[in-house]
Order: structure tokens, then C-alpha cells, then sequence
């Protein structure tokens, strides 16, 4: 964990705190329900490549752009499937794929 000038802890988040976030709180694949399209989100490269922050609404969080754009980092490692994951909210720290 890094110590910065707000001298708060920081982690990456892990994916499962990513997944919330994303969601917004909703139980749902995705924040927009099922499905999205590219009214909604930049994925498959749709646009041919990213676009500036913003360019979507903002989540029932108030976070912009959690999801397409770009690949997000977490603290996870790679897993294909959840089968073993853990569910309290911390992260897979081992994986054989």
C-alpha cells in the first residue's frame, strides 16, 4: 500500500470491489441491465480506439466510465471462472490458469 499526501491507504481494488463499483450496487452483468451497446459504453473497439472521460453518463455511484474504454487493472489475478473465488471481497492472490 502506498502512503500519499492525503495520508490515506491505497490498494488497487480487488475485482470484486471493482464489480460493485462498476454495477453501481445493481445485480445485474452489467450497469445497464443484460446487455449494453455503444450508447452506453466503449467496448470491442468500437469507436476504433478510447474516447475522453465523460463521454457516458455517470453511474448510480457517480462514477464515469468503469466499464469498456480501456482494460481495468485489479488486484486479482487472471482466473477463467469463479468456481473457488472467494466471497468476502478480497482478492484471488494464486491461480493455475
Amino acid at each position: 500500500m502506498a502512503v500519499v499526501k492525503t495520508r490515506q491507504n491505497y490498494h488497487p481494488l480487488t475485482e470484486a470491489e471493482w464489480e460493485y463499483s462498476a454495477r453501481a450496487g445493481t445485480t445485474t452483468a452489467y450497469l445497464t441491465g443484460t446487455t449494453i451497446d455503444p450508447k452506453e459504453v466503449n467496448f470491442y473497439n468500437i469507436w476504433e480506439g478510447t474516447l475522453s472521460v465523460g463521454q457516458y453518463a455517470s453511474n448510480e455511484f457517480g462514477l464515469r466510465d468503469m466499464d469498456g474504454n480501456v482494460w481495468e487493472r485489479v488486484q486479482d489475478c487472471k482466473v477463467y471462472d469463479y468456481t473457488d473465488a472467494p466471497t468476502n471481497g478480497s482478492s484471488i492472490e494464486d491461480s493455475d490458469d
